[in-house]
């Protein structure tokens, strides 16, 4: 699936904003958002590729950060749905295929 078109219907069902595209997020992008209130919906590279949370491209939420800096990672493909990763593991394995940042409207 294409990251854009799919946040952006995403965006229109739920009623909120997003900014979408394919391009990597920064670290300040990242941390922007999260801090921000936004929740992040990014495509991740494959394990094959040296990913971390799937075997194949797959999306996964970033759901906010906890109180050390942590990033919240809500990832329906394993078991545990979440971890809680530095924000350094999340930047090496975005896969610029795809991203939204979601936003309440206001």
């Amino acid at each position: 699936s294409y990251g854009g078109k799919m946040c952006a219907a995403a965006a229109a069902d739920y009623g909120l904003s997003v900014e979408a595209d394919t391009a990597p997020l920064s670290r300040e992008e990242i941390l922007n958002a999260l801090e921000g209130g936004a929740k992040i919906v990014m495509s991740m590279k494959p394990g094959g590729g040296g990913g971390r949370y799937a075997t194949v491209y797959h999306y996964v939420t970033l759901a906010g950060l906890t109180e050390d800096g942590k990033v919240i990672v809500n990832n329906p493909g394993i078991s545990t749905d979440v971890t809680y990763d530095e924000i350094e593991t999340v930047l090496d394995n975005q896969s610029g295929r795809g991203y939204g940042i979601f936003r309440v409207r206001r």
